[in-house]
């Protein structure tokens, strides 16, 4: 299955993510993670910077991409994705991401 994530949903993904879990998790986490970095040439395109006050800022030159998943990635992506929200870790930049990762 595919899912379109923008330059920023690909920023902000791993922090959405389980920082620990069990083998299985952390391969799959990997997996996602290797299908959605972001390159040093679209760094370099969005003229991606950190602000003095700690926020990133770029320009909106990078298109989004077609990212195919596995089954199993889906369902880490939405278990994830409903642990945050129980544990009300949902910030306003996760937002849009969140609701493309439901409706997998």
């Amino acid at each position: 299955m595919k899912i379109k994530l923008t330059f920023k949903d690909r920023l902000v993904l791993t922090g959405l993510l389980p920082k620990e879990g069990d083998l299985r998790s952390m391969t799959l986490k990997r997996g996602i993670v290797d299908k959605t970095q972001v390159s040093s040439k679209e760094i370099e395109k969005a003229e991606l910077v950190t602000g003095p006050d700690g926020n990133m800022k770029w320009k909106d030159t990078v298109k989004p991409v077609d990212v195919e998943l596995i089954k199993a990635e889906a369902e880490y992506l939405k278990d994830a994705v409903a642990e945050a929200d129980k544990e009300k870790r949902i910030t306003i930049d996760f937002l849009d991401l969140c609701e493309k990762i439901k409706a997998l």
